[in-house]
């Protein structure tokens, strides 16, 4: 016989709301008939809560004031406030609560005949967890906060509570998420800031001036003699010499290591050839004379 048995499972679902709208002012006030043994009544105790909204990021400190109207001969030596979160889920017709203390703090408790009201209102500050989740609201699932400010008086006395309910959104991402972090031998180093500095040059147009004058040929006479050895192959023996346009009818006989060179156009087996040269004795050109 096969007996019925129930599945299970388990899957974590996140979920990240926005603030949809602006937070409001928080005020709320509830009345308090203690009694002892539950038949004895001891009088009345008026608890008031304000704060500027009632709505937080997780992470956020909750900031309120709370006023105590402490009319019965009692002393409430324990004052706590705290902050729950109801988880309600739903399917099927069926509907489950978890209830989840998520912070809770303890401040100094009101002696007897003693109000806290005006001027003398208390402080309260409760810092909530970066890990809270945010309110949810949902078919299935909805997941919503309250905040419980509690006076206890002792035994066998009735607790004056007062609660309200808070909205908590999720916390924005750090800032971290959205940039890229520099790799590890990236080490730049300070540096002076680029100064401008607007400086003035004016636009000069370039010429060139034109000749005044045809040039003088005498200057071209006034060139020193070039000392050049080899200046032809290492073949050639016989060199016979022009100056100008008029030929040396003799044959001299000079040897390309003699640097005695006088004429910059030769004539070497039967055409003229031109040596050009530096100032180093480096020839520029070697060749015929064309023309």
């Amino acid at each position: 016989m096969n007996l019925p048995t129930n599945l299970a499972g388990r899957q974590e679902i996140v979920v990240r709301q926005r603030m949809i709208r602006p937070p409001s002012e928080l005020v709320a006030e509830n009345v308090t008939n203690v009694r002892k043994c539950c038949l004895w009544g001891q009088g009345m105790v008026i608890v008031r809560v304000g704060a500027v909204k009632d709505a937080f990021v997780a992470g956020e400190t909750v900031q309120m004031l709370l006023e105590i109207e402490n009319h019965p001969n009692l002393a409430f030596d324990d004052v706590s406030v705290s902050v729950d979160r109801i988880v309600d889920l739903m399917a099927s017709g069926n509907h489950h609560t978890v209830l989840n203390r998520t912070k809770k703090q303890k401040f100094p408790g009101v002696p007897k005949s003693t109000s806290y009201v005006g001027e003398n209102a208390q402080f309260m500050a409760l810092p909530l967890p970066i890990s809270v989740v945010p309110t949810t609201s949902g078919s299935l699932i909805s997941c919503s906060y309250r905040a419980c400010v509690e006076l206890s008086a002792g035994l066998f006395t009735n607790n004056a509570r007062l609660v309200v309910p808070l909205t908590i959104y999720a916390a924005p991402p750090p800032h971290e998420a959205y940039s890229m972090a520099p790799p590890v031998f990236w080490q730049p180093q300070l540096i002076a800031p680029a100064v401008e500095v607007a400086v003035g040059v004016p636009v000069v147009a370039m010429q060139n001036p034109g000749p005044s004058a045809p040039p003088d040929p005498s200057l071209e006479k006034r060139v020193p003699n070039p000392t050049y050895a080899g200046a032809v192959s290492k073949g050639a023996r016989l060199v016979e010499a022009r100056c100008g346009s008029s030929k040396r009818s003799s044959r001299a006989l000079w040897t390309l290591a003699h640097d005695v060179l006088c004429a910059d156009v030769y004539l070497w087996r039967g055409q003229e050839w031109r040596i050009g040269c530096s100032q180093y004795a480096y020839p520029q050109n070697i060749g015929p004379v064309m023309g």
